[in-house]
């Protein structure tokens, strides 16, 4: 295949949505949908948050209760549901809150918003050199604390692709690992 064609498929591919655009906001609750699939991915609701492992000061706990994305960070600090909620910028908080939640995402989303723009820059130039100098397989290795979402971006790219280049060009022994890191792993490599 000419590096032209390649070009036009991957400018193609990346233009199409990316696997976090599916993702939305709504009634306290994070969804997948793509072809008239919904999947509820996480609950923002208080009681399906795990329990804080940290005493608030008062000042703390006024935060968490008029913020949905201070409560949240409250509980899973450090996890993809913080980084979700704070991409989609989608405030659920009530009454008074809703603006304070705003007022907070404003202050926490961009620069979670740029270390994800930058993971997903990087991603895309890693692939596409494997893809078109490499012409190699690969296995890229999710470690995180998440839901593994830049592992199936990285299938959907390989995938789209393969079916535009007529599966000539792209190499198709790929391996995707998603390591998720949970806190009872950290407490045991640390004792």
């Amino acid at each position: 295949m000419k590096n032209t064609e390649f070009n036009k498929s991957w400018e193609t591919v990346t233009k199409e949505k990316s696997i976090w655009e599916y993702m939305y906001i709504k009634d306290h609750s994070l969804y997948f949908e793509k072809d008239d699939n919904t999947i509820k991915l996480t609950s923002y609701k208080t009681k399906d948050l795990p329990k804080r492992t940290s005493k608030l000061t008062i000042a703390g706990n006024i935060l968490v209760n008029l913020s949905t994305l201070g409560n949240i960070m409250s509980r899973c600090p450090g996890t993809e549901e913080v980084t979700l909620y704070s991409l989609l910028s989608t405030p659920q908080s009530s009454f008074f809150g809703t603006s304070f939640d705003a007022k907070l995402l404003r202050i926490v989303a961009p620069p979670i918003t740029w270390r994800r723009v930058a993971v997903e820059s990087t991603i895309r130039y890693t692939l596409k050199k494997y893809i078109s100098d490499y012409k190699e397989p690969f296995v890229f290795m999710d470690i995180g604390s998440g839901c593994g979402f830049d592992g199936l971006e990285i299938n959907r790219i390989a995938d789209r692709m393969q079916e535009l280049c007529k599966e000539q060009y792209v190499p198709t022994d790929n391996e995707i690992i998603n390591i998720d890191i949970s806190s009872k792993w950290l407490h045991k490599m640390a004792s």
